[in-house]
């Protein structure tokens, strides 16, 4: 027999009136199932993909409006304080990183800044109730550690993702920064073209139980001495421990000690490599002024 495409063929007799009719089939249910389930999930994943666009334009959005980064350094009454902010590369990975300088009743400024931990507009709401309850407290005097007990309250009472923070308070009068931390990553301090990181008192991450207690520090800072405040996503780097990008950051600070807190915080944000793709920026630089 000759070989043959069809999937089915007759068996004639001599005179050519078909006898026999040989064919086969195959069952296409499972394949058809299949192709179906893979529709079904192309839709559903086409779905999720346009709910996960819709909620990164929508946590942008707030995050714009709740945090407006200033185009120019923020200059009351003995400092000048520099922002620094760049956001995550990924598209969903929004995160909950804050800062902000408060021009305080008494001549002091309030400084702060902070990381929500999560992405997305959970993160963007947690980190606008810690930066706008963390300001209106600071204008009622509260001092920086009792601030940071509250807030740790507030986060234990709301269920709240927990977040890190330093709260500073700088007093030009007296030249000296009164300062409290909850987990966070130490402050830079760079004094006479030389950077080292000041000690950190005590106090645990927000959220992390009803029992912390918190510290508090006063650090000298002499005119034109620089305070750099940041957050993980500065020095964090794949393949990196925090240790090595701590004094990375260290070192290319003291290249650029001497000049104003623009070109340092410019700098520092373009000179440590690329960034944390997955992970936003923020870098508030402060200089004591005469």
């Amino acid at each position: 027999m000759p070989p043959t495409d069809h999937p089915a063929e007759a068996v004639t007799d001599a005179e050519g009136t078909p006898v026999v009719v040989h064919g086969f089939f195959q069952d296409l249910t499972d394949l058809r199932h299949g192709e179906i389930a893979l529709d079904e999930a192309h839709r559903a994943f086409s779905t999720q993909q346009r709910t996960l666009n819709a909620e990164h334009i929508l946590a942008r959005r707030l995050q714009r409006a709740l945090l407006p980064v200033p185009e120019e350094p923020f200059r009351p009454g003995g400092v000048s304080c520099d922002v620094s902010y760049l956001p995550a590369e990924s598209t969903i990975q929004i995160g909950g990183d804050w800062f902000t300088p408060v021009a305080l009743p008494d001549g002091s400024v309030r400084l702060a800044v902070g990381d929500v931990a999560g992405h997305g507009v959970e993160a963007v709401a947690t980190m606008a109730g810690r930066r706008y309850g963390a300001e209106a407290m600071a204008l009622s005097g509260t001092p920086p550690h009792r601030l940071l007990e509250r807030l740790n309250q507030v986060l234990m009472n709301t269920g709240s993702a927990t977040a890190t923070m330093v709260l500073a308070q700088y007093r030009p009068a007296e030249g000296v920064l009164t300062w409290a931390q909850a987990g966070h990553l130490p402050v830079l301090h760079l004094h006479g073209g030389r950077a080292a990181y000041v000690e950190r008192p005590e106090g645990r991450i927000l959220g992390a139980g009803r029992d912390t207690v918190h510290g508090l520090c006063e650090t000298p800072l002499p005119p034109g001495d620089r305070l750099l405040l940041f957050t993980d996503g500065l020095i964090e780097r794949r393949g990196q421990d925090l240790d090595t990008g701590l004094a990375d950051l260290a070192r290319t600070a003291e290249r650029v000690a001497t000049e104003d807190c623009t070109t340092v915080a410019t700098v520092l944000t373009h000179a440590l490599g690329p960034a944390n793709p997955r992970d936003d920026t923020c870098l508030l630089c402060v200089r004591s002024r005469p």
